[in-house]
C-alpha cells in the first residue's frame, strides 16, 4: 500500500470518528483512555479530554456495572469481541444507559495493541419501557441495600467531578506560570544588565563587593526561573535514555523551595547510576507528587530524603522479571501511614488530605509510571515510623531498550508493608 493510500485511510478514519453520533474510545491494551471523538465527549459531558487522557477508562463505571466492562476488557486482550448494555452516569453525574461494544484491534504480527468501544446512548430507550408511576413505584420500594449503594455512587461521582475540576484548574496554573516566569525573567535580566552597567562604571571596591551578591541572587533567581518554567511545561513524552543522578541534582533548588524551609531535604544518588528508560517528564512529576505527599504528612517540620542506588538482578524485589534496577525512594521521617490507608494507596482519587487539598493522583502516578517502565512500587511505612516509597525501573541497555524488558509483565505491581513486616 501507497504512502498515498495510509493517508486516505487514515483521514477516512478520522472523518468517521468525526461524524459519528456514537461514544467511541479507543484504549492501550491496559484499558487506558487514548482519544475520544467529539460526539462521545459531548455524550459523557467531558469538558476536557486532557483530564482524563490516560486515566483508567473504569472511572466513570458504577460498582455496579464496572466488573462487565472489567470482562469485555479481558476478552478483547485476548482477541475477542463483547457486546452488553449497562448503566453508566455522564462525567457530570447525569443517568445514562448505554449499548457498548468492545473490540480489539490487532497489529500486523495478530496481537492486540488498541481495544476500540463503541457505546451508543439507550437512555430513551430504556426509560420509555417504564412508565413515570412505575418508576416512582421502583424507587419508594427500592431495598435499603439498593439505596445506600446508589448514594455511595453519588458521592463518587461527585469527587470524580471535583477532580476533574481540580485537573483543570491545575492545567490553567501551568499556562499562568508560564506567563508570570517570562515576566519575571525580564526583570532579572533588567536587574544583571543594570548590575553589569554599575560595575563598568564604579571607582571603588566597595562598590564592586556590593555587586558581587547582588549578581549572585540574580543568577540564583535566573536558575529557578528557569527551572519553574521547565516544570510547568512538563507532560506526557517520549520515554528517553535517563541518567536519573543528573535529573534529581538538577531540580533540587525547585524541590527544596518546594518542600518549605522548615524540612530538611537531602538528596543521596549512589554513585555510578545505572541509566533508565523513562519520560523525564512523567518521572519528575512523580517525584514531585512523592514529595508533596512527605511535606504534606510533615506539617512544616521533618526530613524527607529522595535517594537512587542501583539494584543488581540477584537483589530485585519479588516478582520482578530477571534485570538489573535502578530504585528512586522517597523517605520522610513523618506519622507514617496506617494500614487501612495503605491497603488503598494507588487507588485513583483516592486521598486522606482534606476537600481541595489533594487529587488523589500522586501515589496512583507512581503506580502507573512503574507498569509503563515494566517496574514496580515499594512502599514500607508504619503508623509513627514514617514512609518510604521507592519505584524499581528497569536498568536501559546500551541499544536504549529496558533491560528486562523481554519479561513478561509481573502480575503484582505494588509491595504495601509494613515496618513490621518487612523485618519479620
Amino acid at each position: 500500500m501507497t504512502d498515498d493510500c495510509h493517508q486516505t485511510s487514515a483521514n477516512l478514519v478520522r472523518a468517521l470518528l468525526t461524524v459519528s453520533t456514537d461514544c467511541l474510545k479507543l484504549m492501550d491494551a491496559d484499558g487506558r483512555l487514548l482519544e475520544m471523538n467529539p460526539c462521545g465527549l459531548k455524550l459523557m459531558e467531558i469538558e476536557d479530554f486532557s483530564t482524563v487522557r490516560d486515566q483508567p477508562s473504569t472511572i466513570f463505571w458504577p460498582e455496579e456495572t464496572q466488573p462487565t466492562f472489567l470482562d469485555a476488557l479481558h476478552r478483547a486482550r485476548n482477541g475477542l469481541a463483547s457486546s452488553f448494555s449497562a448503566f453508566c452516569p455522564t462525567a457530570k453525574g447525569d443517568a445514562r444507559w448505554w449499548d457498548v461494544t468492545v473490540l480489539p484491534i490487532f497489529n500486523a504480527r495478530g496481537e492486540v495493541v488498541w481495544i476500540f468501544a463503541a457505546l451508543r446512548d439507550a437512555t430513551h430507550a430504556q426509560m420509555s419501557e417504564k412508565s413515570p408511576r412505575d418508576t416512582i413505584k421502583d424507587k419508594e420500594e427500592a431495598p435499603p441495600p439498593m439505596v445506600a449503594r446508589l448514594e455511595s455512587e453519588s458521592l463518587r461521582l461527585q469527587a470524580v467531578r471535583a477532580q476533574i475540576g481540580h485537573a483543570e484548574k491545575l492545567r490553567l496554573l501551568g499556562q499562568f506560570v508560564g506567563s508570570v516566569v517570562h515576566d519575571i525573567n525580564n526583570v532579572l535580566s533588567s536587574m544583571s544588565g543594570a548590575a553589569r552597567l554599575i560595575r563598568r562604571v564604579a571607582a571603588d571596591e566597595r562598590t564592586l563587593d556590593i555587586l558581587n551578591p547582588v549578581d549572585q541572587a540574580v543568577s540564583k533567581g535566573a536558575r529557578l526561573v528557569r527551572q519553574l518554567l521547565d516544570f510547568s511545561r512538563t507532560g506526557p513524552s517520549e520515554p528517553e535514555v535517563l541518567e536519573v543522578a543528573m535529573a534529581i541534582k538538577g531540580d533540587a533548588d525547585l524541590m527544596r523551595h518546594f518542600i518549605g524551609h522548615g524540612v530538611q531535604l537531602e538528596l543521596n544518588c549512589e554513585d555510578g547510576l545505572w541509566p533508565i528508560l523513562v519520560s523525564p517528564g512523567e518521572l519528575q512529576s512523580v517525584i514531585f507528587n512523592l514529595l508533596g505527599n512527605a511535606r504534606d504528612a510533615l506539617d512544616g517540620e521533618g526530613r524527607v530524603e529522595v535517594s537512587a542506588r542501583n539494584r543488581p538482578s540477584v537483589e530485585r524485589l519479588r516478582g520482578l522479571p530477571a534485570g538489573d534496577y535502578v530504585e528512586i525512594a522517597v523517605t520522610d521521617n513523618g506519622p507514617g501511614i496506617t494500614p487501612e490507608v495503605l491497603a488503598r494507596l494507588g487507588e485513583p482519587f483516592f486521598t486522606t488530605k482534606a476537600k481541595g487539598k489533594g487529587t488523589g493522583l500522586g501515589v496512583h502516578s507512581a503506580f502507573e509510571l512503574a507498569k509503563a517502565c515494566r517496574g514496580m512500587i515499594e512502599i514500607n511505612s508504619a503508623s509513627g515510623m514514617g514512609a518510604r516509597i521507592s519505584l524499581h525501573l528497569p536498568r536501559a541497555g546500551a541499544a536504549g531498550d529496558m533491560m528486562a524488558a523481554a519479561a513478561p509483565q509481573p502480575t503484582v505491581q505494588a509491595v504495601p508493608t509494613t515496618i513490621e513486616n518487612a523485618s519479620a
